[in-house]
């Protein structure tokens, strides 16, 4: 029972996870990794769903994949994340060298932070990777079938 209750609200952390904020920008608020159809939340959102159907019909050894891709994806977002700022505060640097208004627009780029959405991502993608390794509980009472050596 236990494991079964942790992949299912790790999936459905995944999966309400992808509509969370995991991004501000100036004027425009609050990002969700959904993004309307159009980010990297839509395949999350798949596997998020595929975790919980593996978990409702009791086939976790698949869990390893789902949690895997997932996890795989969220850094690989992350990562693209960091680098694309970097590369962008670089290139509106160099271009607004001299300008004495460039700091206004360097204010901007740094008030572009990461949200809590981010947390229940990882948080279910965890669970359903531990529910993945977690072992069935033996009900007492019930006579199983022992495996020959």
């Amino acid at each position: 029972m236990k494991r079964q209750t942790t992949g299912v609200i790790g999936s459905i952390l995944l999966i309400v996870g992808v509509f969370m904020p995991v991004m501000s920008v100036p004027f425009i608020g609050g990002v969700d990794y959904f993004r309307d159809g159009t980010g990297d939340g839509v395949f999350v959102l798949g596997l998020g769903v595929v975790s919980l159907i593996l978990v409702m019909a009791k086939r976790y050894k698949w869990l390893v994949a789902t949690s895997s891709l997932t996890i795989c994806m969220l850094m690989f977002t992350l990562i693209q994340f960091h680098r694309n700022m970097a590369r962008i505060k670089e290139q509106y640097e160099a271009q607004t060298e001299g300008n004495p208004f460039a700091g206004l627009g360097q204010l901007a780029l740094d008030s572009i932070q990461l949200q809590w959405g981010w947390a229940p991502l990882f948080l279910g993608a965890i669970m359903v990777a531990i529910c993945a390794g977690l072992k069935d509980e033996r009900v007492e009472g019930i006579k199983y079938k022992e495996s020959a050596p």
